[in-house]
């Protein structure tokens, strides 16, 4: 009897950390020309969308601020987007987003992959079938379009940075190697939210233990 109550107790605090984590809300941070440059520090912005410039195109009038890059059967540069305004030394997780088509059997060809270092080479490929999920206008503290026409922002997380002396982020951005001439990335921002302290999780689950117990008597 003492154990079966032990372990419903024990459990009931792994739900609510783990509510905990997925409760923050991500920050949106657009991608353009003001902290997006190629990773050797040069301008990587193409402005035509032909499909052939192995170039990042701007492509408009589509998603957030009216604009995203688009890399379609090609092979464009690796992008470092800079995300700035953060509290030095403290831990984010690092989302990247991007869009795909709904309900449609080619979703798993609009992806991107993403990391920390420049060379992304062995970096995961995000798409749907690798985890990346549809965005909630809730899931965001700043609310970004998070669908238009047939198509969903997709996102996935990259990972845990802590963000430097200056506050800040570096994270880099890259399209997929084509397979069969149908792959397509639309880039479109990032977006980070602070990890919560484990002190905190600590308390939270202390508190819903306790309120189990009281509860239970």
């Amino acid at each position: 009897m003492g154990t079966k109550k032990a372990l419903t107790l024990i459990a009931a605090g792994t739900i609510i950390s783990a509510t905990a984590q997925t409760n923050a809300a991500i920050t949106y941070v657009d991608i353009d020309a003001t902290n997006t440059v190629g990773d050797t520090g040069d301008a990587a912005f193409a402005t035509v969308t032909d499909g052939t410039s192995d170039a990042w195109e701007v492509r408009a009038p589509f998603g957030n601020a009216g604009e995203l890059l688009q890399s379609t059967d090609e092979d464009s540069p690796v992008l470092r987007t800079t995300i700035g305004g953060l509290t030095a030394g403290v831990s984010y997780n690092i989302h990247v987003l991007f869009w795909g088509v709904a309900q449609n059997e080619d979703d798993n060809f609009w992806q991107a992959s993403a990391g920390f270092l420049s060379d992304l080479s062995d970096q995961t490929v995000y798409n749907e079938a690798n985890g990346a999920v549809v965005s909630m206008a809730s899931d965001f503290s700043n609310a970004p379009l998070v669908a238009e026409g047939n198509r969903v922002l997709l996102r996935d997380l990259v990972g845990v940075a802590v963000a430097d002396s200056n506050g800040e982020i570096a994270v880099y951005l890259d399209d997929v190697v084509p397979q069969g001439g149908r792959d397509r990335t639309w880039l479109d921002g990032v977006g980070y939210e602070v990890v919560p302290e484990p002190s905190s999780l600590a308390l939270l689950g202390l508190g819903g233990l306790a309120m189990l117990h009281r509860r239970r008597h």
